[in-house]
């Protein structure tokens, strides 16, 4: 992945919220599953998951195979009190932070999932970055594409089908509120 993507996923996760911690998962062959998080990823056609070590927060890394230069990361992050209380201010306050870290544009709109999309360009003009942010119940899941300007659009229906089959997983996992998660059954 690019310096300045890396740089732009790690800073929006750690100036959002607070809490974030080494996210746990597997993945079989083509489909990626976190119970933790209660989300499952399925690999687009094309891509393959990566081995590197990943930051605090992101689930998951894949590439487009055959010398492509796309790159998609899965981020996740509990919602704290005292942070964004919408998913607007939350995906505005990662405009603003990447925004105050050189990147340019930082157009935010509506994706026909229900996700609110952020498109940015990084400071040296050579990479795009679209994140799609998504809240179900308490988490936040940020699915990250980045790649060469000249190539991004490419990369889109992959984005696409990443971002409705990965919300509808986590739309349709039987998922316990914040309240009950740490309730005594009854």
């Amino acid at each position: 992945m690019g310096k300045a993507a890396v740089v732009a996923i790690v800073v929006v996760l750690v100036r959002v919220g607070a809490g974030v911690r080494p996210a746990r998962a597997e993945s079989d062959r083509d489909i990626f599953v976190s119970d933790e998080w209660k989300v499952s990823l399925e690999l687009p056609t094309g891509w393959n998951w990566t081995d590197q070590q990943t930051y605090p927060g992101i689930l998951v890394s894949a590439v487009h195979r055959g010398g492509g230069k796309g790159r998609m990361t899965l981020a996740v992050q509990r919602l704290v009190a005292g942070g964004p209380t919408t998913l607007r201010e939350y995906v505005e306050r990662s405009r603003k932070t990447l925004l105050a870290i050189g990147f340019q544009g930082g157009r935010i709109s509506s994706h026909p999932s229900g996700a609110l999309i952020l498109d940015a360009t990084a400071p040296n003009r050579t990479l795009s970055v679209r994140q799609a942010y998504f809240v179900f119940i308490d988490t936040a899941y940020i699915l990250t594409l980045s790649a060469p300007l000249t190539t991004v659009r490419s990369y889109g229906r992959a984005f696409d089908d990443t971002l409705r089959r990965m919300i509808a997983s986590v739309k349709n996992r039987p998922a316990e509120t914040p309240a009950a998660a740490g309730a005594p059954p009854p």
